[in-house]
């Protein structure tokens, strides 16, 4: 299997797209705007960044953001012509659209963290924070975190496997299947703080506290290729931007 496109990329460069699109995504609430910037993100998470699995895993997820933000915004929205009414239920026109777009927005952002975690190790993360100048104590702590989100999730689907090899049945509906699930957080919970305590004494003895500074592995600098994607980003951000102060790109001028 060839390496993602994207994957070429410095780290630096990777999150400083990846910030930049998340302003792209919150600087409009009209879904006319929002849904081709979420579905270039989708796009760019399939083909650029080989991110197939994650996002096939995580599409009941997404649905369901955009279908519940379409419900749950809506009566928070006086403005706009009365769409739809059920007792205390009342939703507007412009209600609905900013739900939509709310979603969207999710969406897209959701997307975009997957292609970023998809292209980018743990090391790569912690070199593009060393490379925007954070602090060493805030490198390590953000890097660390990093790395146990998805030690995490592994451990709960090994103990859920464990669980189910033993005869335990979680059941074919989501509410059977997290109500059995429910026990596992205890188990889990606790192997996550011994890893935590395990991971302190690593550092520890390999003198993380020392005064001498590490030298970081495998670092490179950033091509110009870097540069100038990141600029024509930050180019493209500050331009939506413009727009949206213009008056453009919102159903609701007043809301994020």
């Amino acid at each position: 299997m060839t390496e993602a496109p994207v994957k070429k990329l410095h780290p630096a460069t990777r999150l400083a797209l990846l910030m930049l699109t998340l302003v792209l995504l919150t600087t409009f609430n009209n879904p006319a705007y929002v849904a081709p910037l979420a579905a270039g993100v989708t796009l760019a998470a399939l083909f650029l960044c080989r991110a197939e699995t994650s996002l096939r895993r995580t599409a009941p997820l997404a649905a369901a953001f955009v279908v519940s933000s379409i419900l749950l915004w809506p009566p928070f929205i006086k403005a706009g012509e009365p769409w739809a009414q059920l007792w205390v239920y009342r939703a507007t026109d412009l209600g609905v659209l900013y739900g939509l777009a709310v979603g969207l927005r999710i969406v897209g952002m959701l997307c975009a963290g997957l292609a970023f975690l998809a292209v980018t190790t743990p090391e790569e993360f912690g070199q593009a924070l060393r490379s925007f100048r954070v602090p060493p104590s805030a490198t390590v702590t953000l890097a660390l975190a990093f790395r146990l989100l998805p030690v995490m999730f592994e451990t709960s689907a090994r103990a859920l496997e464990a669980q189910r090899a033993r005869g335990l049945e979680f059941g074919s509906n989501f509410l059977s299947q997290a109500r059995r699930s429910l026990p596992l957080v205890v188990p889990v919970f606790l192997y996550s703080l011994r890893s935590a305590d395990q991971l302190a004494t690593s550092l520890e003895l390999r003198g993380y506290r020392a005064t001498r500074r590490p030298t970081p592995y495998g670092s490179r600098p950033a091509s110009a290729w870097d540069w100038g994607l990141a600029a024509a980003f930050a180019a493209v951000a500050a331009a939506a931007l413009v727009i949206r102060l213009c008056g453009h790109g919102a159903v609701l001028p007043g809301r994020l």
